[in-house]
């Protein structure tokens, strides 16, 4: 399956790393073309929290957290 666009609701589900939904799902969407992410829950205050959504929608700037944590959540 290489869908060109996802569109995924309820996408704050995603920010758990261990979660099996985040497994399964983060590798389509880091290969898709267009990736839409839908939710109405707040983000929290926690920068770590948006780290896995960042990569899924940008891959190719979001590939390591170590730079992100180091930019964004004072480590």
């Amino acid at each position: 399956m290489k869908p060109k666009i996802v569109i995924a609701d309820e996408a704050h589900y995603l920010k758990n790393l261990q979660a099996l939904r985040t497994k399964k799902l983060s590798p389509i969407l880091k290969q898709c073309k267009r990736v839409i992410l839908l939710t109405g829950t707040p983000a929290l205050s926690k920068p770590k929290e948006l780290y896995n959504l960042l990569s899924c929608l940008r891959p190719d700037v979001y590939f390591s957290f170590r730079p992100f944590g180091a930019r964004y959540c004072d480590p």
